[in-house]
């Protein structure tokens, strides 16, 4: 069965579209980070991207904990991509103050499949070498990215999104290929950022065109009798292919809520897949006025 793994992104940023508390604060951070490690949650999920998460996880210890952290997009016109990773990694590891790390994702597959691909990968391998990483992977948005990436290098890991409405990962084959092949897979983006599991955000105009579909889902949420959040957990648990289910949470209270819907019975949710709407299934795609 998947485990779950702690979402970051709002310890340092005011990050998702239905969060309303903003960043979160230190204490709160610290009140989580508790509330998971008694849960049996051994992982965290993080990036150089996500503000100053990883400070605040350095400054409370990460001690105990497995580590995965992502290098940010290579900048526009870089000139010294081997410096760039090479920074972008000793950033995580000061920040994190730890001497090593499990696992370090490119955070944008297009790196890898770009020019800069080779002398990504090859200085990353050299902090492998050096056993300051364990593990090499990437984060995808859809798995139309792998077909050049795992035939190029010979990566560990793959974060993806997976949810009641994208199932592009399983229906792909590539869940399987990579699950036969050995290669973990950590599923993020179950909750589409909150979108899944607040049907008043998905009254707000930016939602009005997917109104259907998304209606489609809270009737089929809502004839199983039970909530929109164990729907979504349940089906993502029903993939056995998969190794992490990454969650951001705002509060401890909230997780608390999750732990309880993770421990409900796997169950696939049929009759959706919007994969081909990436306008929807894709949160960076959404339109704000």
């Amino acid at each position: 069965m998947p485990k779950l793994a702690l979402g970051t992104a709002n310890f340092g940023l005011p990050y998702g579209i239905s969060n309303q508390l903003g960043q979160i604060l230190p204490d709160s951070v610290a009140d989580i980070l508790q509330v998971a490690k008694y849960a049996g949650i051994g992982c965290l999920d993080t990036a150089v991207a996500y503000g100053r998460s990883q400070k605040v996880l350095g400054e409370i210890g990460v001690s105990g904990w497995r580590l995965v952290s992502k290098i940010s997009s290579i900048e526009l016109g870089c000139g010294d991509v081997p410096g760039y990773v090479s920074r972008q990694v000793e950033i995580i590891l000061r920040d994190l103050r730890v001497e090593s790390i499990d696992t370090v994702l490119v955070h944008n597959a297009q790196d890898l499949i770009g020019e800069n691909g080779d002398q990504i990968f090859s200085e990353l391998q050299k902090f492998k070498q050096h056993k300051l990483i364990s593990k090499i992977g990437v984060s995808i948005y859809g798995p139309s990215d792998l077909e050049t990436i795992s035939s190029r290098y010979p990566i560990e890991v793959v974060q993806a999104p997976l949810n009641v409405l994208d199932n592009r990962i399983e229906r792909s084959g590539w869940l399987k290929q990579l699950s036969e092949n050995k290669i973990e897979v950590h599923i993020r983006s179950l909750f589409l950022q909150g979108l899944l599991i607040s049907r008043e955000l998905q009254r707000t105009p930016l939602f009005q065109p997917w109104y259907k579909t998304l209606q489609q889902w809270n009737d089929l949420s809502d004839a199983s009798g039970k909530s929109d959040l164990v729907n979504c957990v349940a089906h993502v648990k029903s993939f056995d292919q998969v190794s992490q289910i990454v969650v951001g949470v705002d509060s401890a209270t909230q997780l608390r809520e999750v732990l309880d819907a993770f421990s409900s019975p796997a169950r696939r949710v049929d009759g959706l897949d919007c994969g081909a709407d990436e306008t929807l299934i894709n949160p960076s795609k959404w339109v704000r006025s």
